[in-house]
């Protein structure tokens, strides 16, 4: 008996030492991990943490532009003050591209640009006054400029682009925002200006006052028509006048209707009085409609739309300066003034120079529209 339990606790005893160890889980060493591999991606958006890429800015700017500016104007990307030529030189590069292809602004040429940069010793990559600017934007016959700039803000960068009427200096446009400092922009900024004369010569001019861009007779004007008088100095918001490039394209009546006022003066630069007077006066009348002085204020040249009817002094002056000199494109036939006295409206014959006259304005003749600027 006692020989028969010896047996079975010996048999159990070595069962559990057999099993046991079967039955335990041994912890096993954590297999190693790969390193994972570089997430551009990923390393792009850590990297902007900060703030935005250079190409992203570019592209925000761009669409701000589009949004604040009429489309169909023409805008010149005239100058970005960066450390360096070439990061300069870039961001003007791209932002036109980004312009050109939304179809909705008529940017201007880098050619032509760079022609005009030479020409005036305008510098693209330094900081520039606004009336340089200006004066540059009238020159290409531009509506509106861009400019901009780069400043180191410890580290990272803050960029700033800016668009302004040519015509009033109001601002259309503004846009800034912070860019991180991208292996892009550390090598764009590398090399520095080119210390030429050129860039030296415009650092001086932006020193001290710019001086605007002069026009003289028979030049084109900012509206792409053709400069007939300057009186030598600018008061009154202006110093020259500009004649539309080409007539109206069918003869008018000076009035449809006889309204009993008398727009008497005839001196230079009272055309544009004359013309508010006549159509004051029209919009008492049923509108003016088919008359010579709603064409011209009716009229948008290149996204100018300040045209007004030519008293006969500044008609005359079209003539002599403009006709006889064979420019202008005019017509040998009878022209309208914005003069109309108790003889009649007064006229001009393009064929040779003399005064002609229309009893109540009722004669059809051809309209050549003018400007101030």
């Amino acid at each position: 008996m006692k020989m028969k339990k010896f047996v079975v606790m010996l048999t159990a005893f070595i069962a559990i030492n057999v099993l046991l160890p079967n039955c335990v889980t041994t912890p096993q060493p954590e297999p190693k991990q790969a390193a994972p591999a570089e997430n551009t991606a990923t390393a792009q958006q850590t990297e902007s943490a900060g703030g935005k890429s250079l190409d992203q800015a570019i592209a925000e700017a761009a669409a701000r532009i589009e949004e604040r500016v009429r489309p169909g104007s023409k805008i010149a990307l005239l100058n970005f003050n960066a450390p360096s030529d070439r990061f300069s030189a870039y961001v003007l590069d791209e932002l036109s591209v980004y312009l050109v292809d939304s179809g909705s602004l008529t940017v201007v040429d880098r050619k032509e640009m760079d022609l005009i940069r030479s020409e005036m010793d305008f510098q693209f990559s330094g900081d520039v006054s606004e009336n340089s600017m200006q004066a540059l934007g009238q020159k290409i016959g531009a509506q509106s400029i861009v400019s901009g700039s780069l400043t180191d803000i410890g580290g990272d960068y803050r960029i700033m682009f800016r668009v302004l009427s040519v015509e009033s200096a109001a601002i259309l446009a503004q846009f800034r925002t912070d860019i991180v400092s991208s292996t892009r922009v550390k090598a764009l900024l590398e090399g520095g200006k080119t210390a030429t004369a050129a860039s030296a010569q415009t650092n001086r001019q932006a020193a001290a006052p710019a001086q605007p861009v002069s026009y003289k007779v028979g030049d084109k004007g900012p509206a792409g028509g053709i400069v007939f008088y300057d009186k030598g100095n600018k008061s009154n918001g202006w110093q020259y006048l500009e004649a539309a490039p080409s007539d109206i394209n069918r003869k008018l009546p000076g009035q449809t209707e006889h309204i009993g006022m008398l727009t008497e003066d005839r001196t230079v630069g009272s055309g544009r009085k004359n013309t508010d007077r006549m159509m004051e006066e029209a919009r008492k009348s049923g509108g003016g409609f088919g008359w010579a002085a709603k064409a011209c204020v009716d009229l948008t040249v290149n996204d100018f739309n300040d045209w007004y009817l030519p008293a006969w002094d500044e008609l005359n002056f079209m003539y002599g300066n403009l006709h006889a000199q064979g420019l202008g494109g005019f017509r040998n036939d009878i022209y309208y003034s914005s003069t109309d006295t108790s003889a009649g409206w007064w006229l001009v014959n393009f064929s040779n120079g003399s005064r002609d006259y229309a009893s109540w304005g009722q004669r059809e003749c051809y309209v050549r529209p003018v400007r101030q600027f």
